[in-house]
């Protein structure tokens, strides 16, 4: 977040912040005509005067013709190019006012707002590294420059330096404590590096001094779900969609506040508010998703899975989760492939695993289900439906003591212990241990036994 321009003005340059207008630049040298007082031939102040007159008054197409008529007379001064350079940064034209500002600094190297006002464009144009270099020449000519500081906290999170980030932020609260972005931008390093509790307080201070501030809500609001106060940070969430009805993600946000809470609908609803404020909402559509099977929508849940991976190839859980659908439409093909990719983005995901050994095992591929049972169960050891549905691969091998094994592992794991127990009675038939085996029958579930006989455990 931008510091104030309160703080840039702290400064003996005349720089004003003005609005974006509709015109083209490239008619600012077309039939320029400049009206002054005296029949002679304006003097260089006399275009300087009027040009920060026009500027000042927010007569912009005005003001760039004066400003450009002291270019192209061959005039200097730090001045006009620095504020030339605010009027083509407001209009969007990003590399002349780079130009501007750095012909600012050529004339003047000491100023510190050209070199500032420069790092925040180099930053617009995503050379990060260039903007950090700007940044900190301007808090070198000037060290209580807390717009400085704060911007240059923005830059070093952007570049994923995060402990660094938080210095600069503290530094410009320090120099400025009435500058909410700075808590507001602190508070979001101090979430991201797991300090959910002081990140909270740095969310409230920055609401405290600016109540308006509905990014501010938000965050609060992320991080109080976190928290576990989902109540609280439901409210954070309508007061953000309060003070920014657009504010799609705040609408996701307060979604899967509804969901956690039981309300699908109205999680639902809300979803579908967000996509349609920001149909690029790759975690949307997958929450969307998850409601939607949930409803036993699966044809739309499946749409809208799809639509995720779309727009973000590389989330998992959606394809997972995709699979999961197709599995149960009957495309165990097609599931099988959603199953790979998703252990492909994230090797650790045990279910996934899982899951493809059930889609295995169904397409009488024991021995790839026996290898994906066995790496779920090495990502996650105490997974007990793995143990269970390894314990079946097991015995069609004939491997019995390991199938027994694993259906101990799985009652030790929360299986339910008749099915475990029946389970292991059948592989002691087979080891031809009769009496034991019975035993374990009469203990367990017999019509898990009969519906054993021919085939596998579907958990």
């Amino acid at each position: 977040m931008a510091s104030s321009d309160k703080e840039q003005r702290k400064n003996k340059v005349t720089e004003i912040k003005i609005s974006p207008v509709s015109f083209a630049l490239e008619e600012k040298k077309e039939n320029i005509t400049l009206t002054t007082n005296t029949p002679s031939k304006p003097s260089k102040e006399q275009i300087i005067n009027q040009a920060f007159k026009f500027h000042s008054q927010g007569n912009i197409s005005e003001a760039v013709k004066y400003y450009q008529y002291f270019i192209d007379q061959g005039f200097k001064d730090y001045r006009v190019f620095y504020n030339y350079g605010i009027i083509l940064k407001n209009l969007g034209n990003l590399q002349e006012a780079e130009f501007s500002y750095r012909k600012a600094i050529e004339l003047n190297p000491n100023l510190a707002e050209a070199y500032y006002n420069l790092g925040n464009i180099l930053k617009d144009l995503c050379d990060l590294k260039e903007a950090e270099v700007s940044i900190r020449k301007a808090i070198e000519i000037k060290p209580d420059f807390s717009g400085a500081h704060l911007n240059l906290g923005n830059i070093m999170k952007d570049l994923g330096n995060l402990l660094e980030a938080e210095l600069s932020y503290r530094k410009a609260i320090e120099l400025n404590p009435n500058l909410a972005g700075a808590h507001s931008n602190l508070g979001t390093i101090l979430k991201d590096l797991g300090n959910l509790k002081e990140a909270q307080l740095s969310y409230r201070k920055a609401i405290e001094l600016n109540p308006n501030l509905a990014e501010a809500y938000y965050n609060l609001g992320t991080t109080l779900k976190d928290l576990g106060n989902l109540q609280e940070a439901e409210l954070s969430f309508h007061k953000a969609i309060k003070l920014n009805p657009n504010f799609a993600q705040a609408h996701s946000n307060l979604g899967t506040i509804f969901k956690d809470l039981g309300n699908l609908k109205e999680a639902e609803l809300l979803y579908r508010k967000a996509i349609e404020l920001n149909p690029n909402l790759a975690e949307t559509y997958y929450n969307l998703g998850n409601i939607l099977k949930d409803l036993c929508n699966l044809q739309e849940a499946e749409l809208s899975y799809r639509k995720a991976i779309k727009l973000n190839p590389n989330l998992a859980e959606a394809y997972y989760n995709l699979g999961n659908i197709l599995k149960d439409l009957g495309n165990l093909k097609e599931a099988e492939l959603l199953y790979r990719k998703a252990i492909k983005l994230n090797p650790d995901l045990a279910k996934a695993y899982y899951n493809l050994g059930n889609i295995l095992k169904d397409l009488g591929k024991l021995k790839d289900a026996e290898i994906s049972y066995r790496k779920a169960i090495e990502m996650k050891p105490d997974f007990g439906e793995a143990h269970f549905n390894l314990g079946f691969i097991l015995q069609a091998s004939s491997k019995l003591d390991d199938a027994i094994y694993n259906f101990n592992k799985a009652q030790q794991n929360k299986m339910d212990p008749k099915k475990c127990i029946a389970a292991i009675g059948k592989v002691l038939l087979k080891q031809g241990k009769y009496v034991e085996g019975i035993r374990n029958i009469r203990k367990g579930e017999g019509a898990i036994i009969f519906d054993l006989r021919n085939g596998f455990c579907k958990i």
